[in-house]
């Protein structure tokens, strides 16, 4: 007993041993090599967090979502114009079997372009002028049938009907469309079931003519701008329509000819968008088999493992369920490629951990209770 209490008054105390590791600290900071010491813990810590914060954000800043990009050479018409801006406001596979809506801005009117804000344009002139574009490219509505059949006639009802005017009353010279896009294509990798893979196309075409005379007015787009979340979208040049959709279309009818506007759009998932995706799937695997390793340690070699961690493939099964809804722009059903590549199989393999492993713990919870009855 003496001996036990002479051990213990010979220890040293917490507070002490506290003051004595801070000593130590100060003495290692504030010592004769404290410059050294410091740019060791500069570049062994302090560099590589600032190394990897600054590749993270810079890696993300170049592969963020790019503005609508359309070729230099814009086209041209022999004759009245009109110049139209394109601005991409979202994309949307998935909305009434695939739709991007656009909304076009009338800038500019070659027949008047006067300046003078109490000039009014002669309507004999410079008359109204009326754009058309095809019934058939617009977005299905999920309403049911259209109330008249589709057909391939030459429109008869415009859009938009332009007339160039400098009332400060007059409305804004713009309007929205929501067209269909597709894949023209006929291999399953480039649909939705890809996804985040899939690509699509969309066409827009439009032509103008004067109204009352139905004279061509050339439509020609002056610039493209706006983005659409989670995906790049541009004009293909010809080589690539050609490679990738097999579309034979001449470099200089990319935009149209004829002074009408009938151009291809490509879509596809950002790159962001897709290394998401797949990184997410990785990680699916990658806890699938950590967990796997420990459940088959647990319950084959009879390992002491922590009761929580073997609870652990529980809460992991639902959390991949909704990992899987959370990814951006997937579809809601089962059936993508991620689907069969990652969840499905990983989620059977954490079904198959959560039963061993609470079998295992209901046996070894059995195994203490009888033995506690032993005793």
């Amino acid at each position: 007993m003496s001996d036990t209490s002479e051990k213990a008054s010979l220890a040293p105390s917490l507070p002490s041993l506290v003051v004595a590791r801070r000593t130590r600290i100060f003495r290692w900071a504030m010592g004769p090599s404290r410059t050294a010491r410091w740019s060791r813990v500069f570049f062994r810590i302090v560099f590589p967090m600032f190394l990897v914060v600054g590749l993270g954000i810079g890696i993300g800043w170049s592969f963020r979502t790019r503005t609508f990009s359309a070729p230099e050479d814009l086209g041209d018409f022999d004759g009245r114009s009109l110049y139209v801006s394109l601005d991409l406001e979202s994309v949307d596979p998935l909305l009434n079997g695939g739709t991007i809506i656009i909304n076009w801005y009338i800038g500019d009117d070659d027949c008047w372009n006067s300046t003078d804000p109490n000039a009014t344009p002669d309507p004999e002139v410079c008359p109204p002028v009326n754009i058309f574009m095809g019934p058939n490219g617009f977005a299905s509505s999920a309403n049911g049938p259209p109330s008249t059949p589709a057909n391939n006639n030459v429109p008869s009802t415009a859009i938009f009907e332009w007339t160039p005017t400098t009332d400060g009353n007059a409305d804004q010279a713009t309007f929205t469309t929501a067209l269909s896009i597709g894949t023209r294509s006929n291999k399953a990798s480039d649909t939705i079931l890809n996804y985040p893979f899939d690509r699509y196309l969309a066409e827009v075409w439009a032509y103008a003519q004067v109204n009352g005379t139905n004279d061509t007015v050339g439509l020609i787009i002056a610039d493209t701008r706006g983005a659409a979340f989670g995906f790049d979208t541009r004009i293909p040049s010809s080589a690539e329509l050609k490679r990738d959709y097999g579309l034979n279309i001449p470099e200089d009818n990319l935009l149209g000819e004829g002074g009408n506007i009938d151009v291809l759009l490509d879509i596809r998932r950002t790159v962001l968008v897709r290394a998401y995706v797949v990184t997410i799937i990785v990680a699916m695997w990658l806890i699938t088999l950590l967990l796997l390793a420990i459940s088959i340690k647990a319950a084959l070699f009879m390992y002491n493992v922590d009761m929580a961690i073997l609870v652990a493939p529980v809460a992991t099964l639902f959390a991949f369920t909704t990992l899987r809804t959370a990814l951006p722009g997937a579809p809601s059903g089962f059936g993508a490629i991620i689907d069969f590549v990652g969840t499905l199989p990983s989620l059977a393999a954490l079904i198959a951990i959560t039963v061993v492993c609470l079998i295992h713990v209901l046996v070894r919870s059995t195994s203490k209770i009888v033995h506690d009855l032993e005793v």
